[in-house]
C-alpha cells in the first residue's frame, strides 16, 4: 500500500484521498485538511489561504517521469562529475523524478509552481543541498576561500545558460526570491543573495548550517571509500557515532596530522638545530676569550692552551652525547 513507503510514515503526511480532492491523508491531523491550509492548488469547493494539502503518488512504474529514480549509489556517482555543470545536470534530473513521484499531475502541490506548500518539498531540497555539500566537501571544495571561487571553475560552480533569457548566472548573480523577501524579518529582505554567498552555509559562516551525516552516509561504503579522508566536522556530524560527536572524524585526523602536527614537529626539530647550534657557538666564543685571556697574562704557554682547549672540547662533546 501506498501509505506504507517510509516517507508516508515520517510524520509529513501521507498519500491523498481519491475521493476527496487527494487532500493528503494524516493520521497524526498535521497536514490534514482543517490543520493545514495551502493558498495555492485548490479545489472548486476550497477558499484561499484554507485549501488542504493534495498528493497522488505515480503507481505508475514504467512512465518516463519516474522511470530511473535514482538510489544511493547513483547519486553517489555524480560525485565522479568533476564539472559542476555535468553533476548539476543529473542531480537535477533525479529531483525532477522525484517531484513527479509524489505527483501524477498538476492537482497535487509536488507538481511545480506550488511544491513549496509541501513539506516533502523542504525535505528534498534539503537534501539537495546535503548532496551539493558532500561533493563539495569530498573534492576538497571545502578549503577554497569564497573569494577564490573563479579559479575553480567550472568544477565549484558552472550556472546553466538560460537561452530565452539569454542569461547565464555567475557567482555574484543576485538571486531573485518570490514572497519570502517581502517578509521584514527575512535574510533576503536586507541582503542580497548570491551562489558565491551560500557556497558555503557551514557553521564558519553567518548561515550556521550543520548536517547529520545520516543514512546516505553510514549506510553507503562507496562515499566513505570517496569522501572520507575529506570529511570535515564543521559541515558534517554524526549523533550515531560518539568519536565524531566529539570531533574525531577519520578524514580530520588525517588532515590534522598532515597540517597541524606534521608542521609542530617540524618547527620543534628546527627550533632544537638552531638552540644546540647558538648554545656550541656560544660556548666556543667563551672558551676562546677565555683562553686568549689566560694567554695574555701568561698564565699559559701555547701548547698548555691547546690542551685546555682539547679538554674543553672533549667535555662540551661528552655533554652533548648525555
Amino acid at each position: 500500500p501506498t501509505n506504507e513507503l517510509p516517507v508516508f510514515t515520517s510524520m509529513l503526511g501521507g498519500d491523498g484521498d481519491p475521493d476527496n480532492n487527494h487532500c493528503v491523508v494524516d493520521e497524526l491531523g498535521i497536514w490534514s485538511e482543517g490543520n493545514y491550509g495551502t493558498e495555492f492548488n485548490c479545489g472548486e469547493d476550497e477558499q484561499s489561504p484554507n485549501c488542504c494539502l493534495k498528493r497522488e503518488r505515480n503507481m505508475n512504474p514504467d512512465d518516463d517521469a519516474i522511470e530511473g529514480l535514482a538510489n544511493m549509489t547513483e547519486i553517489t556517482e555524480t560525485f565522479e562529475h568533476h564539472r559542476f555543470k555535468e553533476f548539476q545536470f543529473m542531480i537535477s534530473l533525479y529531483h525532477g523524478k522525484v517531484h513527479k513521484f509524489f505527483a501524477l499531475n498538476n492537482a497535487s502541490h509536488m507538481w511545480s509552481n506550488n511544491a513549496a506548500e509541501d513539506p516533502l518539498f523542504v525535505l528534498l531540497h534539503s537534501f539537495l543541498d546535503y548532496v551539493r555539500m558532500m561533493r563539495s566537501d569530498c573534492l576538497g571544495y571545502d578549503l577554497i576561500s569564497n573569494d577564490d571561487l573563479e579559479d575553480y571553475i567550472p568544477f565549484v560552480f558552472d550556472g546553466f545558460d538560460d537561452i530565452e533569457l539569454e542569461f547565464k548566472p555567475k557567482l555574484d548573480s543576485e538571486l531573485d526570491f518570490v514572497y519570502i523577501c517581502e517578509i521584514d524579518t527575512a535574510y533576503c529582505n536586507q541582503n542580497t543573495v548570491t551562489p558565491r554567498k551560500i557556497f558555503d552555509i557551514s557553521t564558519n559562516t553567518e548561515w550556521q548550517v550543520s548536517y547529520e551525516l545520516g543514512s546516505f552516509w553510514n549506510d553507503n561504503q562507496m562515499v566513505q571509500d570517496m569522501c572520507g579522508d575529506n570529511l570535515n566536522n564543521t559541515w558534517f556530524y554524526d549523533t550515531t557515532n560518539q568519536q565524531t560527536q566529539t570531533g574525531i572524524i577519520r578524514g580530520n585526523i588525517k588532515r590534522d596530522i598532515k597540517k597541524s602536527y606534521g608542521w609542530s614537529m617540524l618547527l620543534a626539530m628546527m627550533y632544537v638545530i638552531i638552540g644546540i647550534f647558538v648554545i656550541v657557538c656560544f660556548v666556543y666564543v667563551l672558551v676562546k676569550q677565555y683562553v686568549d685571556y689566560k694567554r695574555e697574562k701568561g698564565d699559559i704557554n701555547n701548547d698548555k692552551m691547546d690542551d685546555i682547549t682539547k679538554r674543553l672540547i672533549i667535555d662540551i662533546n661528552k655533554d652533548e652525547d648525555d
